[in-house]
């Protein structure tokens, strides 16, 4: 037995093919289905939901025929995200009679692992009650958003988002293959990770289920957490439901970075400590920016913020400044496009400049260098930056005080982000000339070292500094000169 795959057996999951499976599922975790949101995840970007992904190679086996044995067993491993807009090709690995090994890449990487194993379905076991703080959910309009020791207690059941004939339109062949109900019970998994548990904050990392006689199945999955690795924030659970009995992975994401309350700020930096000070802060609607853009307004001074796409948080930014009793401003930037435009809607002229603009760092690349990821980084480090230093300059008569935030990345240049290393290693050599022949420009570089940012805010424990004592030194060095 042989498949051929052509051509067409890949796919670009676009933003019609994440509505859709985000109506058939029910899985509108914010991460799959918002853009704002998901630039503050490990992700990045939005991520297409990895059952789809699933689903769809199942899809094309089935319409290849390949399913014409029984599946006895799926198991899954998620490697990668998949992001919307990425195209998507189908691997065979290994197939015999035994079953069917196939693998999901985008870009010369490998993105999903699936192994299917031919054999009759058992016997479903008796349901038993499961007890924790979820119990009984039809229909979650959002996210669940627990703990870890709330995680320790959760179980419940769950109903399909949609009846069984929906399953059948959305993937007809293997509706027919496998059955309606079980192809509704994984979408149900999808739903369970993205809206339940762990719910908003999850990561869906693989599942290993056995198929059980569809007689007694309900439409819905039981699940139960078995263990819970506070360490690494991985979750294991028990599922049995829509056709399917067994195990699914999963971790709970650490959540958006929420920097310090002005009154903590304020608490730290006396109340009139930069009241000379008028600063633009370029990406100061959160993250290093945001907590800058804090210090100073809680020191007296006035503040610029800019957003490239994120109005509501700028807004918010804004507010907690303003309802302490600081000066701030919002300005929409995009530091990839020219200035001079852009800045003729500044409120004050700034007599100082941060610069945090920045790209996604954690960049999915099959190999040492990607020329295309370091065109990112340095359109933005560089080029990005010498051309609001050119506008700004044309703009002033008093001069300019700039600070620019390299890493420690360019000194221990780490693989995977070679590219980032590169281009901040570039930015300091172009601050370097802007300081030897631009007498009006003081340019103030400090390679900052890890800090607990949305940039850097991962599953797995990492050492990280307190952003509130790297920051602060370096604003009194720019705005007081010491």
């Amino acid at each position: 037995m042989s498949i051929l795959l052509l051509a067409s057996q890949t796919r670009i999951f676009d933003w019609k093919a994440q509505d859709d499976f985000a109506f058939f599922s029910g899985d509108r975790n914010p991460w799959h289905m918002d853009a704002i949101a998901a630039r503050r995840t490990q992700a990045g970007y939005p991520v297409v939901h990895g059952m789809h992904a699933v689903l769809w190679a199942l899809e094309v086996l089935a319409r290849d025929e390949a399913l014409r044995q029984s599946v006895a067993r799926v198991n899954v491993v998620f490697h990668r995200f998949i992001h919307v807009g990425d195209e998507v090709a189908i691997k065979i690995v290994r197939q015999d009679t035994a079953g069917i090994r196939l693998q999901l890449w985008v870009d010369g990487l490998k993105v999903t692992s699936l192994k299917l194993i031919f054999g009759e379905a058992k016997l479903a076991r008796t349901q038993e009650s499961v007890s924790g703080i979820v119990h009984q959910l039809s229909s979650p309009e959002e996210p669940a958003v627990l703990s870890l020791e709330q995680l320790n207690e959760a179980g419940g059941r769950l109903t399909f988002a949609r009846g069984l004939d929906v399953a059948a339109n959305f993937f007809p062949e293997l509706a027919a293959a496998i059955g309606p109900r079980r192809v509704a019970g994984l979408a149900c998994m999808s739903r369970l990770v993205g809206m339940v548990c762990p719910g908003l904050h999850s990561i869906f990392s693989g599942f290993n289920v056995n198929t059980v006689d569809l007689s007694a199945q309900p439409d819905a999955i039981c699940f139960q957490v078995t263990g819970v690795d506070e360490r690494v924030r991985f979750i294991n659970q028990s599922v049995e439901g829509g056709g399917w009995s067994g195990t699914i992975d999963c971790f709970a994401r650490v959540a958006p970075v929420v920097q310090a309350p002005m009154k903590q700020i304020g608490s730290l930096i006396g109340k009139n400590e930069f009241e000379h000070a008028s600063a633009l802060i370029v990406g100061g609607s959160r993250g290093l920016g945001e907590l800058t853009a804090k210090l100073i307004a809680a020191g007296g001074g006035a503040v610029t913020i800019t957003y490239a796409v994120g109005r509501a948080e700028a807004v918010d930014v804004q507010r907690q400044i303003r309802e302490w009793g600081g000066k701030c401003e919002i300005l929409q930037y995009d530091a990839t496009k020219p200035a001079e435009e852009q800045l003729s809607h500044l409120e004050f002229f700034p007599a100082s400049l941060y610069y945090f603009a920045t790209p996604f760092v954690a960049r999915r690349k099959s190999g040492l260098h990607t020329q295309s990821v370091l065109n990112d980084f340095l359109s933005v480090y560089v080029s990005g930056f010498h051309n609001l230093l050119k506008q700004l300059s044309r703009m002033s008569d008093n001069g300019l005080t700039v600070f620019y935030p390299s890493s420690v990345a360019v000194e221990e240049c780490p693989a995977e982000m070679i590219e980032y290393a590169m281009a901040k290693a570039a930015g300091e050599v172009l601050c370097a000339n802007i300081a030897r022949f631009s007498k009006d420009l003081r340019v103030v570089v400090e390679r900052l070292p890890r800090m607990l940012t949305d940039q850097t805010a991962v599953v797995f424990p990492i050492e990280t500094a307190e952003p509130l004592n790297v920051m602060l030194p370096i604003i009194r060095r720019v705005e007081i000169g010491r």
